[in-house]
């Protein structure tokens, strides 16, 4: 199956998306209305993040408990599960940070010198 011929794009773009201000066609900065600005997500994400970190430490401490119920040794698998999860929690508090020093929306907003 022969691939279709694409046409090359000239310096002022497709004929339905003119080029403005230099910049190439569809890479005009976006107009985002002051209502979109405001909207936030924050608080989700962190309930989100917060809720699954949680969770992961409920079931890797009833595994332990279980272990030691049943009077188990404690196998690699169990150490590799412990690792995992203090490896996973310092992930979860990037997470909550990054967001935290994000805008309220995500939207990156360059500074207003350019």
């Amino acid at each position: 199956m022969e691939r279709p011929a694409i046409a090359p794009v000239g310096a002022s773009g497709p004929p339905n998306l003119p080029s403005t201000n230099g910049m190439p066609a569809g890479h005009d900065k976006p107009n985002l209305s002051p209502a979109f600005l405001a909207q936030t997500r924050v608080p989700e994400v962190y309930g989100i993040v917060i809720l699954i970190s949680v969770l992961s430490k409920i079931v890797v401490a009833l595994r332990f408990t279980c272990r030691r119920m049943i009077k188990s040794k404690l196998w690699c698998d169990d150490w590799s599960i412990l690792a995992a999860l203090i490896s996973t929690s310092r992930l979860e508090m990037e997470s909550l940070l990054s967001v935290g020093f994000r805008s309220s929306n995500g939207v990156y907003r360059p500074s207003s010198s350019t």
